[in-house]
């Protein structure tokens, strides 16, 4: 089958893409090969996104996002995209299990979280260790946990698991977050939350699974049980294959290095898919 314009990834940069598309009368498809919303749908509360002045819910954002694509008639699909390639008439749209054509895209596929770099790492994800924020927090309720990251993501991920019943570690190897004023304050101020700054996770410990990390800080090197620890640090755009100048092909949001807002990545999705759109109007 055969697309104007498809949009690959479902978070607010590809919802607000897709939406922009379809209405503006565009043949629009969306592909997401996990959860439509991306990351921002288990954010929890948001209180920077503009029109909500009481703060909304970051699966809300993201249903209502979707809600207003499909309204104007987008269309959506649970797919992965490996790649996009130059074809006669516009874009291969190469996935796991087949092909589409398009003649335009609007990549959107956020960003995976990077390594710590350490031995056994492998072995360990998925088995106490996740390189991913917002897994069902309430799985953790007593139990000890970690969170390795000094961003905004990292510190959501504490408070939300603490937030759920949890005990968190929060590991930084800076002196301080950097996160807005706000999500700050909420870390220093819950009583479930440890703070350690200056402190570098240099070992994983454990068998079939994650039993233990060791620590590097201010007071030297230590051990300390963990349930599960949540890797966060650094990020690096999650894209499909496909060559740079490809006309026709724009990324959006997170994946094109964008501040890491819902609001800014919805902005980019729309100027992306008015880049887009212009694209369409002139074949």
């Amino acid at each position: 089958m055969s697309w104007d314009c498809v949009v690959v990834g479902a978070g607010p940069a590809g919802l607000s893409a897709a939406f922009y598309l379809a209405r503006a009368g565009w043949k629009t498809l969306v592909l997401e090969s996990g959860r439509v919303g991306g990351r921002a749908a288990g954010l929890g509360r948001i209180t920077n996104h503009p029109a909500f002045p009481e703060g909304v819910d970051g699966a809300e954002l993201t249903r209502r996002l979707a809600r207003q694509a499909r309204r104007h008639g987008a269309k959506f699909a649970v797919r992965a995209v490996e790649a996009l390639e130059a074809a006669p008439g516009g874009l291969r749209v190469v996935l796991a299990d087949g092909t589409l054509r398009a003649r335009a895209a609007v990549v959107a596929t956020g960003t995976d979280f990077l390594p710590l770099g350490l031995p056994f790492e492998e072995r360990f994800r998925g088995r106490g260790l996740a390189n991913a924020p917002f897994a069902d927090a309430a799985r953790w309720r007593g139990r000890s946990v970690a969170v390795v990251g000094g961003g905004e993501t990292a510190a959501h991920q504490a408070v939300r698991l603490a937030d759920a019943g949890a005990r968190v570690r929060l590991f930084l190897r800076g002196p301080a977050l950097k996160v807005v004023a706000p999500l700050a304050r909420a870390v220093s101020r819950h009583r479930a939350v440890a703070l350690h700054v200056r402190t570098e996770v240099t070992g994983l410990l454990g068998e079939s699974r994650l039993r233990a990390v060791t620590l590097k800080g201010p007071s030297g090197e230590r051990r300390e049980d963990v349930d599960a620890l949540f890797v966060l640090v650094g990020q690096r755009p999650r894209l499909p294959r496909f060559d740079l100048g490809t006309p026709g092909v724009y990324v959006a949001g997170d994946a094109a290095g964008a501040p890491r807002q819902t609001s800014v990545a919805s902005g980019s999705g729309v100027a992306r898919a008015m880049d887009a759109a212009a694209f369409l109007g002139r074949l």
